[in-house]
């Protein structure tokens, strides 16, 4: 459940990027690689 949780803030995320740029796929990436360990 927590997997899924991290997998729709990632989602949110890359939906506030345009917004954010770089640091919002910087922390999706970051949460991706937390997901992968």
């Amino acid at each position: 459940m927590k997997q899924q949780h991290l997998d729709l803030l990632c989602t949110h995320i890359q939906e506030g990027a345009t917004r954010f740029g770089e640091i919002g796929q910087k922390s999706c990436d970051a949460f991706g690689g937390l997901r992968l360990r």
